[in-house]
């Protein structure tokens, strides 16, 4: 019993915080989340005799009467005193002109969310909460993905749960695993991938997961390239580095055939597969069309310094958001902590880990991805859209575990850091129960 209890207390916490996080604020959020909720619940209440939404697509009277009914949280207040009418409005009331701004993205995640979600209704909860109480599976899934991650990195539990516990705490985890959100998923992601490729640099395989993961995971919303991105840099730095230890002797010769290696080759397919998985979507998407996209209101001209300024933003910023003036106090501090901690950690490490050790490794991978993920997804947006808007810090959400990551490898360099790491974390996270 002792040493079950010593092998599984820290998952087993980390679960209970996200399970317990996820169904205390559900029942609090009253009012629609603006980050676009509206459209995302549109999708899920027409299921399932609507499975895909058309560009073009008009939102449903379900999602319509939510929106006057609830309010959307800082936007719109709930239609006073009754919204009863709320349902047959002109479409010209509504946000986009009544269309749905979700057709960008594949059934993925609405057809999962709805399916987890029909117990809950069938125990007498409506769907808009039973879909965003599915948030804590997602929630636990990444911490549990991470905690793995981190024990393959010999970060001491109480670490892991301090880290645990900032993330959620965090706006990146209230915002994206409280509400119906297509990020839910994005933390799952990011921690799978680094789990995997830390499989793979201890050399316990894991390479046609990497390809797997990567894919669906783009399926699921296609800024989780961000991971794949990392995933696949961080297998070819190793790849590189194992091929360049030892003597001097045919060591060019090692390096040029690493990169034809196998994991070289499995990051090349899990990136390329992603793109094309994407690709195909945008061509069934383009098939099914009912009418042009919905105008957001968020088109600005591509400029030389619009893509320079995309660089600096997810490193120090996917622990924070948009929405900061809506949060309380203890869930805004925690979103300072883990960006503090993303910088500090990821610096530090580039800074401090041996060379060609797996820290090192994550390190490198995460810094150069954070840079550069963000012009690469500007311009594919451009691409793909023939305009360009600044890009939200949550896009990064599947890069956090990374990272936090190196930001437990630091202070897990210190013992007494990670003992107040652990208690902060924990009383955070207890502070943001009662402050949303």
């Amino acid at each position: 019993m002792r040493r079950t209890i010593g092998r599984w207390w820290a998952p087993a916490l980390l679960v209970l915080m996200a399970v317990v996080s996820v169904a205390v604020h559900v029942p609090e959020n009253t009012a629609i989340s603006p980050i676009d909720e509206y459209v995302y619940a549109d999708y899920i209440q027409q299921m399932p005799e609507r499975p895909v939404v058309a560009q073009g697509d008009l939102t449903g009277p379900e999602a319509r009467e939510a929106l006057i009914c609830l309010g959307n949280r800082g936007i719109q207040p709930p239609a006073e005193p009754s919204c009863e009418d709320a349902a047959t409005a002109p479409s010209s009331e509504f946000v986009m002109g009544g269309k749905t701004s979700a057709d960008i993205y594949t059934p993925f995640y609405f057809v999962t969310t709805w399916a987890v979600a029909q117990p809950l209704v069938a125990l007498g909860v409506g769907l808009l909460d039973a879909a965003s109480l599915v948030g804590a599976l997602w929630l636990s899934l990444a911490l549990v993905l991470l905690w793995l991650a981190l024990r393959s990195l010999r970060v001491p539990d109480a670490v892991t749960v301090g880290i645990g516990a900032l993330l959620v705490a965090s706006p990146s985890a209230y915002w994206s695993t409280t509400y119906v959100s297509t990020d839910a998923p994005s933390l799952a992601v990011g921690a799978a991938l680094l789990w995997l490729v830390l499989r793979v640099v201890r050399g316990q395989g894991g390479l046609t997961a990497v390809v797997l993961v990567s894919v669906v995971g783009v399926l699921f919303k296609v800024q989780n390239i961000a991971a794949v991105a990392f995933a696949a840099l961080a297998l070819l730095i190793w790849a590189v580095g194992e091929a360049s230890s030892g003597d001097r002797v045919g060591r060019a010769r090692r390096v040029l055939r690493s990169l034809v290696s196998r994991p070289v080759v499995a990051g090349v397919v899990a990136v390329v597969g992603s793109v094309v998985a994407q690709g195909a979507w945008l061509v069934v998407r383009s098939a099914i069309a009912v009418g042009p996209s919905a105008d957001q209101g968020t088109a600005l001209p591509l400029t030389a310094k619009g893509v320079l300024s995309e660089s600096l933003k997810f490193l120090s910023g996917t622990g924070l958001d948009p929405t900061g003036g809506m949060n309380g106090i203890a869930i805004s501090t925690a979103g300072v902590l883990v960006s503090w901690l993303s910088v500090a950690g990821v610096i530090a490490m580039v800074v401090l880990a041996g060379r060609r050790s797996a820290e090192s490794v994550v390190a490198w991978s995460a810094l150069v991805v954070s840079l550069v993920i963000g012009p690469v997804l500007v311009l594919g947006v451009s691409a793909v859209t023939h305009y360009y808007f600044s890009l939200p810090t949550r896009y990064g959400i599947s890069l956090l575990p990374a990272f936090l990551a190196c930001a437990a490898m630091l202070v897990s360099r210190r013992r007494s850091a990670g003992l107040v790491l652990a208690s902060g974390g924990g009383l955070l996270w207890l502070l943001s129960l009662v402050s949303s």
